[in-house]
């Protein structure tokens, strides 16, 4: 149970006070069985009161309460697969509703309602416009509990990658919304430009190889690691704005394992365990990744020609997302090429690539990898979860049920006119329009 107290003075754009009731109103419409949502509900479903798809179960009680005011109380589930922490985490773009402005719409109709085309809203901002695919336009609230943004107007643009920094050269645009939108020869230029700021911020989620571990048994595995040069591929395709990576654990996060040091670019030994394998050497690997990701594509090529100096021929296949997904459910790949949002402060978000044949991506058989897991997930406190999670990070260097590549860093550019804004932790804080300098 997790008690959580509110502000007392936040307000939303009507003037009306922000309170705990509009929490629980928000999280238990979104388990309402009318509410027309395909699929599951990830949020709610870790409360109790949910069944596993995040809905409401008749005659239970559901673990969201407003117990006054300005107190909340979560009930988690006992046997849920995350720690309350990544739930908060995960909670980050669940927006609260006002619930004297929805309470009385049918649910059947809640999602389309023209409520959505001027909202009550209980951030920085109120919405002033919508051109749908193109644009947003807000204007700042003189009331925002948290001090007035120093911008009258914030306008949100959608526009293709390759036009944002001409855009910003013409003075049309002053900022990125998120790290990376910019290509990496773009981000270069941006960094000669002398009206623009750029900046680098250490990124915390990872590109890995998935491997096949039906087809490839350890041996192979090492090989494969052995042979793939990480900073060749950072230096060559990321223009060095990337670390090393040697599991989803990032250095600055509190779990990682200080002892283990990944496993060594070294082509005469990856040859060796490849001599110890029983991969015939003559059957070429295939090599899956999205269609759409030309930089995927850049890597994937350098690999191939890595592993080619071993003596392995590589198949790069191409596919859309959905066959790229029905593949690695199937075991129909020998490698494929994918990307993961790690977080800071939590180890566990692999999961997902270690659930036993016919679930999860690396085709794993072995159960005790999704006990290490569930072992490390029982645990309320660093010290408690901790031992497990340096176990598996041994296993993931020792063993190579999937190589991870590296941690590509965030890269930001903003006009010059403006400045403080949160680039570091702005996907765990949110924006903080209020602190922004804007001259």
């Amino acid at each position: 149970v997790l008690t959580c107290k509110m502000r007392q003075d936040a307000v939303w754009s009507d003037g009306e006070p922000i309170t705990a009731h509009d929490v629980e109103f928000t999280l238990r419409t979104g388990a309402e069985p009318d509410l027309p949502i395909e699929g599951g509900r990830q949020i709610v479903g870790a409360f109790v009161g949910t069944d596993d798809l995040g809905v409401l179960v008749e005659g239970e009680e559901f673990g969201v309460k407003a117990v006054d005011d300005y107190t909340v109380e979560f009930t988690y589930k006992e046997d849920k697969k995350s720690t309350i922490l990544s739930e908060l985490y995960n909670m980050r773009y669940t927006f609260t509703l006002p619930e004297h402005c929805l309470k009385d719409i049918p649910l059947e109709s809640l999602l389309t309602d023209p409520f959505w085309e001027n909202p009550v809203t209980s951030g920085a901002f109120t919405l002033d416009n919508i051109i749908s695919g193109e644009r947003m336009e807000y204007v700042a609230r003189d009331d925002y509990y948290l001090g007035r943004p120093q911008m009258d107007r914030l306008i949100i643009r959608v526009i293709p990658a390759n036009n944002i920094l001409s855009s910003m050269l013409a003075g049309e645009v002053d900022g990125t919304v998120y790290g990376s939108l910019l290509s990496y020869s773009d981000y270069d230029l941006a960094k000669q430009n002398d009206q623009l700021e750029a900046t680098e911020a250490p990124g915390f989620g990872n590109a890995h190889i998935l491997l096949n571990n039906e087809h490839l048994d350890q041996n192979a595995r090492l090989a494969i690691d052995c042979a793939i040069n990480k900073e060749s591929i950072i230096n060559d395709v990321l223009y060095g704005y990337a670390r090393p990576a040697i599991n989803a654990i990032v250095p600055e996060n509190p779990y990682r394992n200080e002892n283990v040091e990944g496993n060594p670019y070294d082509p005469e030994l990856a040859k060796d365990y490849l001599s110890k394998s029983g991969l015939d050497a003559g059957k070429p690997l295939t090599f899956i990744m999205a269609s759409t990701n030309t930089l995927g594509q850049s890597i994937a090529v350098l690999v191939q020609q890595q592993l080619a100096e071993i003596g392995l021929t590589v198949n790069i296949e191409t596919y859309d997302s959905a066959t790229i997904s029905s593949k690695l459910f199937a075991g129909e790949f020998d490698m494929g090429l994918m990307s993961s949002a790690s977080n800071p402060f939590e180890p566990s978000e692999s999961r997902f690539y270690f659930q036993l044949v016919p679930n999860g991506w690396c085709r794993i058989t072995d159960e005790s990898w999704v006990n290490l897991y569930d072992e490390g997930l029982k645990g309320m406190t660093l010290e408690e979860r901790k031992p497990y999670y340096d176990e598996l990070q041994e296993r993931l260097v020792a063993e190579v049920p999937m190589i991870f590549l590296y941690h590509a860093d965030m890269l930001f550019v903003n006009s010059k006119k403006i400045s403080g804004m949160p680039y570091g932790d702005f996907s765990l804080k949110g924006w903080r329009y209020e602190e922004w300098n804007v001259q």
